[in-house]
């Protein structure tokens, strides 16, 4: 055996006191530096804190621009094993490296070891590179420390930051772009104009005021935004700093729509600056002049017009999370006569919400009318269930064991479901009496199945890769498509019932004639290693999630990626019953977040439901609002993601079998699950849709249709929530009370 020369000159050196004759340079250089990164790091503890400042500088130097990854690591171990000890200077060393050098072993460090500096702006900054939405969330809801540090750096590091955040959190990058551009002194006004509308109330708040504190010379561009969207936080921000806009021109129309009544008569005296800014306006302005006219009783500058026919209002509802939002703003500011205002238009699922309120402000109705509606609306409440009633409507019996997947045909005429280790059975839903059709997969069982559009054909993908066509209702197969190379996890007919679609693993994907199977063409979706994998039938586009929580949007039709980005890291569901692009997930945390596929946005960044279990299932019911989770020990629930509260409850029984799939019918009346347990059922949404529902006085539900409902499911929870409804709607109906919202 050969022995290693360099032991022999290493032992030279310890053993001579001059540096041994031919010893190489190589070696000598890299024992010294090694030596050297011993000495400091025997000598932190032990050394004045003017010395120790200058050995952690050292240190870092070497980590950045030492000549060997080798040297480089055993610097920066030094900085580590400091930073455990909570060391100041060693913190702020590694924090530096991850933030202006964005060294890969400083980033790395603060993820695993998740140091606490000193300042809350530098913890801010460290999740902020690191992606850490949650921890983000819990130390800097609104980015204020992010800001502060942000405004304070240099263009270098203030362009890492937003590089850093990327696809992480879009709106804040615009914002903190807009500031770099004004300190710059070439204000990108046209970004900011674009992209206030998206921003949430918090992050309207943050821009105002950092505009307000940082940047005060800019301050009356805050005014300009609110004569263009005219929303709350602008106008509180002009209000409190007397702001006006930059243009001289339109300060008449600001001081009308602020009702600053005594500078606007002073400045547009005869009516010429409103009437022009009306003439020159699309028709959203002359909405808001036109409203702002009617609100104050201001409008004399109308007479010579015909506004009703300057433009046609059109009317919107609000959705669940904006009632929701609307109702908590005015409990916290305690508008308690508006709140009862409301109490009779808002949907019946927050009529308790409302009393709650009302009650806990000890408020009293004004009339002795008024004071018995109250009282009976809180009678009414003590005897309805916590949770809207969702009754059963039927149970599918079956000799199979262990239902795997449903899938329901468009138009709600057939159920198909697929079991472990066996066949597929279709059950006629319109016609119960007739026996279920079984299919069978040969030597294999089935890993997933899609109707046709028009529910003539069922196609499932089978465990062994092959792909069978059956017709419907005869189960007769058509057509059996030879095996692929691997694991399908996808397929999915289109809207033009044309052509189907199937996907596998690796992302690759294949495009076949329906109903013959003849292969049109292969593609790549670009996303390797796909946990779950969906379909937006509204655009014909594959919806995939990757096990590292990548969402991708594909187009199969033009073989390219739609959009691609991050979610949370552990994401490990995907939703069904996609609309409008929105798409939600969950986490093996339980927690969930709603995405919008096209402008990579989250409508719900982090919601955690109030439930106890593992959550396996998600389905949404009102994309963006509300969605169904199944979970593993069979408790079957919808909840509301913008509060995480539990809105009804479709299942809960002692020793349920995991809820292994749901789905809903074709107007979403109709709820199917299956469970572990070999359990199928049916259960009606209708009462719920109703309780979810803004309505005018001619879209309430009929007593003909109360009466029908109540002969379906004669339950006592079901009569008393039915009796709710009807005490508000003929109190509404008694006094004509309507509301308009105006889009």
């Amino acid at each position: 055996m050969k022995q290693n020369p360099y032991l022999k000159h290493l032992l030279a050196l310890l053993t001579t006191p001059v540096i041994p004759q031919n010893f190489p340079l190589e070696l000598l250089y890299q024992s010294a530096s090694t030596g050297a990164i011993s000495i400091l790091s025997e000598t932190v503890e032990t050394s004045s804190q003017e010395d120790k400042q200058e050995i952690i500088q050292v240190l870092r130097t070497a980590v950045r621009n030492a000549v060997s990854n080798d040297l480089q690591t055993r610097a920066f171990a030094v900085l580590v094993h400091y930073c455990q000890k909570k060391d100041s200077d060693a913190l702020q060393a590694v924090f530096d490296l991850a933030v202006q050098d964005q060294n890969p072993l400083a980033l790395e460090a603060m993820e695993r070891y998740d140091f606490q500096l000193p300042a809350p702006e530098q913890n801010s900054v460290k999740y902020w590179m690191l992606h850490n939405r949650e921890d983000l969330k819990k130390i800097d809801p609104d980015l204020h420390y992010l800001t502060s540090f942000f405004l304070r750096s240099s263009p270098a590091i203030q362009n890492k930051l937003l590089l850093a955040g990327k696809g992480f959190q879009p709106n804040w990058i615009k914002m903190a772009a807009f500031f770099q551009s004004i300190s710059e002194g070439k204000p990108d006004t046209k970004l900011i104009i674009e992209a206030y509308r998206s921003f949430s109330d918090n992050e309207k708040l943050l821009f105002v005021e950092t505009i307000s504190t940082s940047f005060a010379a800019y301050s009356s561009f805050i005014a300009d935004l609110f004569l263009r969207y005219g929303d709350p936080v602008s106008y509180q921000a002009c209000m409190n700093a007397q702001l006006r806009p930059q243009d001289m021109e339109q300060h008449a129309v600001y001081y009308f729509l602020t009702e600053q009544w005594d500078f606007y008569n002073q400045s547009d005296f005869e009516y010429r600056k409103i009437r022009k800014a009306f003439m020159d306006s699309d028709e959203l302005f002359k909405q808001r002049l036109i409203l702002t006219s009617r609100k104050t009783g201001n409008t004399a500058w109308l007479r010579d017009f015909d506004a009703s026919v300057q433009f046609e209002a059109q009317s919107k509802t609000l959705s669940l999370s904006q009632w929701f939002e609307l109702l908590k703003t005015l409990h916290e500011s305690r508008r308690n006569q508006k709140i009862w205002d409301l109490l009779p238009i808002a949907p019946f699922c927050f009529t308790s919400m409302l009393y709650k309120m009302l009650e806990s402000a000890a408020f009293i109705p004004s009339n002795t009318e008024e004071k018995a509606f109250f009282t009976q609306i809180g009678n009414l409440l003590k005897i309805l269930p916590q949770t809207i009633p969702v009754p059963l409507v039927y149970r599918y019996y079956s000799q199979k064991k262990h239902p795997i997947q449903l899938r329901v045909s468009q138009e709600s005429d057939h159920l198909a479901a697929s079991f472990l280790n066996d066949e597929i059975q279709i059950w006629n839903i319109r016609d119960r009496r007739i026996p279920p059709v079984s299919l069978s997969g040969g030597s294999s069982s089935f890993r997933s199945m899609s109707f046709s559009q028009d529910g003539s054909h069922l196609l499932a993908a089978t465990r062994d890769n092959s792909i069978q066509i059956f017709q419907i209702p005869s189960g007769k197969m058509i057509k059996s498509i030879p095996s692929h190379k691997r694991p399908l996890i996808g397929l999915f007919v289109n809207q033009d019932n044309k052509r189907f679609y199937t996907v596998d693993q690796a992302g690759f994907g294949t495009i076949w004639g329906f109903p013959h199977g003849t292969l049109i063409r292969e593609f790549n979706c670009q996303t390797p290693d796909i946990l779950r994998a969906s379909f937006d039938s509204e655009n014909s586009r594959l919806i995939l999630l990757s096990h590292n929580g990548k969402l991708t949007y594909f187009d199969p039709q033009k073989s390219q990626i739609v959009s691609s980005f991050i979610t949370a890291p552990d994401n490990v569901i995907l939703g069904q019953n996609h609309q409008k692009g929105l798409v939600t997930c969950g986490s093996g945390s339980n927690r969930i977040s709603c995405w919008n596929l096209m402008s990579q946005k989250t409508l719900i960044e982090s919601t955690a439901p109030e439930i106890d279990d593992r959550i396996l299932l998600i389905l949404d019911i009102l994309p963006g609002e509300i969605c169904i989770l199944g979970t593993q020990t069979g408790n079957c629930s919808i909840f509301s993601l913008f509060s995480g509260n539990k809105i009804a409850e479709i299942r809960s029984q002692e020793n349920s079998g995991t809820i292994t799939a749901m789905q809903t019918g074709s107007n979403f009346h109709s709820f199917f699950l299956a469970s572990m347990n070999s359990e199928i059922t049916e259960w009606d949404l209708t009462l719920f849709h109703w309780y979810t529902r803004t309505y005018s006085i001619l879209e309430m539900p009929s007593e003909k249709e109360f009466e029908a409902y109540t002969n379906r499911n004669p339950l006592p929870a079901i009569k008393n929530s039915l009796l709710l409804m009807k005490t508000i709607m003929d109190w509404r109906r008694r006094f004509d009370i309507e509301i308009e919202f105006i889009e």
